[in-house]
């Protein structure tokens, strides 16, 4: 069993509070901006200011 990222969001999930930025596997511009969050260039996965507040990263547990 393992983990796969799937979604990059603005707030955690334990916060409660609703991002105001997310982006997850099958949105347009996935691929790029999880490359970019992976490669810390610039260190958020999009040009967005709202990725001040934090990324946090949401998995899924997948068969492996």
């Amino acid at each position: 069993m393992g983990y796969k990222i799937t979604t990059l969001q603005n707030t955690g999930g334990w916060s409660g509070e609703e991002p105001t930025i997310k982006i997850s596997i099958g949105d347009p511009n996935w691929e790029e901006a999880f490359e970019t969050w992976k490669l810390g260039k610039p260190p958020n996965p999009t040009p967005s200011p709202e990725w001040k507040k934090g990324v946090f990263a949401l998995t899924e547990i997948i068969e492996v």
